[in-house]
């Protein structure tokens, strides 16, 4: 009893734990079970010993030693073993009865018997195995009787000479494909234990152009279904990487180093060529850089370049190939006028684009063209909320009524109106700082020609103007610059104003706030000037003088520290209005012309940039991104150097 209650313990353990690994193993812990062979048939239904039998089904191992097949009982020899037949030799001593395919553990029987004949006729072998239409073939066997047929596969052949009971003699019919060849003789079928291998076929293959590594399909007949029976090249390259999918049917990957050519394939040492020539494609690797400006270098790398390949950039021709060109390597110039893009090579008819898009800098890209905006006159803009503000003009080119606030969104690139200006506000040539969050709006002419010193906070939240007396300029002026730097603003030029002015004061407490100069600049009287501010150092100039040059390209720097004057070189064109940035330590000046100009202070040079077309006077910038529009609504972006 304690025995059986020990037994029955350690049974309920293993099926706990049996469960256990059951239940806790997922799906891809298991291998998918094979599938169950199935027997279908077999023929001929009689044959004699030392015939050749097919038996048909599914899923059968293509390994002969892992099937049995017996005959009534009786062991017979498995000559050849595939997932759909097994072809076996009938054994001396067989009796008629079931025949049976062993699998492992399984057992198939065939469903009516297998009949004995001993005056069945025999095929014992074909010579030659293989050829094509019209080739003689000569069958040995037993029981040839004058009215034999003889067929290949299912093709009869219509030229048979009986030689003797043992031999026969048959000429490979037209249309004639590989496999089994068979002879009709006193209304009894044999056999052959071989196939007949017909020379292979090519008819096509697609796709027809491609590239190194990818696979192309090739379509034909008397393919061999193993797949080393195949034996495929691409001009003199083998392929390595050959799957059969049926015998009219191969799968094959192009090799490496292979070119454009006609394909091979050899099935027994018999070779089909193709009518056509494989076209290789070339292999897009990648490009560098990933940017740069018109005439820029750019390599392109990758395999196998024709040497007539064409490249395209955004669907424009590349035509400078002065840099050189090689079967693995091009190297071109971007051309004039492209916008960013994809880079393309066209080969063999085919084009194909590389991944990423190649970005051109030092350029402008117009975000909106002319949006037919009425002119706003001569504003002032200022950015807030990531949106560009411009506004404030005299009310003689709109009516007073109508002027107001336009805000341009660059995420969703479109103009809207903001709040209405008061006629107090609407001057000329005002301009504008932000300090601490506060935007702050001043100076400028108004519609009867006087010049203001007075200064205004605006709130874009409401559209208020909040006036503080106490940060009037010392004198009326327009068409100056402002400017903040180290938590300071600045106010200079403009007309009949030679100084900058430095406000001070706290910065939150507006009631104590004041300007303070300091010393003028000799003999400059400059207004619609341009201004950027590198370090302590402040460079303006340009515009129109009313000290006698007229518009002029002169320009100053002034230091905000020793409150010193230095002249530097001149902006390389004389420009009336003109907008100024600052970035990564270098000045840039957009004349109103669409001009740009960078102004490098270590070796105190202008460089001439790229310019917009049309005229642009206002410029601003969001989140490190450069715009500039005109007052009817044209919006561009700068896409700088890297």
């Amino acid at each position: 009893m304690n025995n059986y209650r020990r037994l029955l313990s350690l049974a309920m353990v293993i099926g706990l734990a049996t469960q256990m690994i059951t239940s806790c193993g997922g799906k891809d812990d298991h291998l998918p079970e094979p599938a169950d062979p199935v027997l279908t048939s077999f023929s001929p239904a009689e044959a004699a010993a030392g015939g050749t039998v097919v038996i048909t089904g599914q899923h059968f191992p293509d390994d002969k030693t892992k099937s049995t097949v017996k005959f009534n009982g009786l062991v017979a020899e498995i000559t050849d073993a595939r997932t759909t037949a097994l072809t076996v030799t009938v054994p001396e001593g067989a009796s008629s009865g079931k025949i049976t395919v062993t699998i492992q553990d399984k057992t198939l029987t065939t469903a009516t018997d297998f009949k004995v004949n001993p005056n069945a006729p025999v095929i014992s072998g074909i010579n030659p195995e293989k050829g094509e239409e019209n080739t003689e073939v000569t069958i040995t066997g037993n029981h040839f009787v004058a009215g034999t047929k003889v067929y290949f596969g299912t093709i009869e052949a219509t030229t048979i000479t009986i030689v003797s009971k043992t031999s026969l003699k048959a000429r490979v019919p037209a249309t004639a494909v590989t496999g089994k060849v068979k002879v009709l003789s006193s209304g009894l079928e044999a056999i052959s234990a071989v196939d007949f291998w017909m020379k292979p076929v090519i008819t096509g293959f697609l796709p027809e152009k491609e590239e190194e590594g990818k696979e192309i399909t090739i379509n034909g007949a008397n393919f061999s279904l193993t797949a080393s029976e195949n034996i495929i090249s691409f001009g003199t390259v083998a392929a390595t990487e050959i799957t059969p999918v049926s015998v009219t049917q191969l799968k094959v990957k192009v090799p490496a180093g292979t070119a454009s050519d006609k394909i091979h394939v050899s099935v027994k040492a018999q070779e089909a060529v193709s009518t056509g020539s494989f076209i290789l494609l070339p292999t897009l690797t990648s490009y560098t850089p990933d940017h740069g400006e018109y005439g820029s270098l750019v390599t392109l790398t990758g395999k196998n370049f024709a040497t007539d390949a064409e490249v395209y950039f955004n669907n424009v021709k590349v035509t400078n190939f002065e840099a050189g060109r090689s079967a693995t390597t091009i190297q071109f110039k971007v051309p004039a006028n492209v916008t960013a893009g994809k880079i393309a090579i066209k080969q063999g008819g085919i084009q194909k684009e590389f991944t990423g898009t190649y970005t051109i800098t030092n350029t402008w890209v117009v975000r909106k063209e002319n949006a037919g905006l009425t002119d706003i006159g001569e504003s002032i803009s200022f950015v807030y909320d990531n949106k560009i503000w411009c506004g404030i003009n005299r009310g003689y080119n709109i009516p007073v009524p109508d002027s107001y606030f336009r805000i341009y969104d660059p995420a969703a690139n479109t103009w809207t109106q903001g709040p209405i200006i008061p006629s107090i506000q609407q001057v000329s040539h005002p301009v504008t700082f932000t300090l601490n969050g506060k935007i702050f709006i001043g100076t400028g002419a108004d519609a009867n020609g006087n010049y203001s010193k007075k200064w205004y906070q605006f709130n874009p939240a409401n559209g208020s103007f909040t006036d503080y007396p106490n940060m009037d300029l010392p004198i009326g002026t327009y068409g100056t610059f402002a400017f903040t730097h180290n938590n300071k603003a600045y106010v200079g030029a403009g007309f009949n104003n030679r100084n900058i002015y430095e406000m001070s004061g706290s910065n939150n407490d507006l009631t104590t706030w004041s300007w303070t100069s300091g010393p003028a600049i000799t003999d400059n009287c400059l207004y619609y000037s341009s201004c950027f501010v590198i370090n302590n150092d402040v460079y303006y100039g340009a515009g129109y003088s009313s000290c006698g040059w007229g518009v002029h390209g002169k320009y100053f720097k002034y230091n905000l520290n020793t409150k010193t004057w230095n002249s530097i070189a001149d902006l390389p064109v004389a420009s009336q209005t003109t907008n100024g940035f600052t970035r990564n330590g270098k000045g840039y000046v957009v004349t109103e012309t669409g001009k740009m100009f960078e102004y490098d202070p270590v070796p105190g040079t202008w460089k001439s940039m790229a310019s917009i077309n049309g005229t642009v006077p206002y410029l601003a910038l969001v989140n490190d991104r450069i715009f500039a529009w005109s007052t009817q609504g044209m919006v561009a972006e700068y896409i700088p150097s890297y």
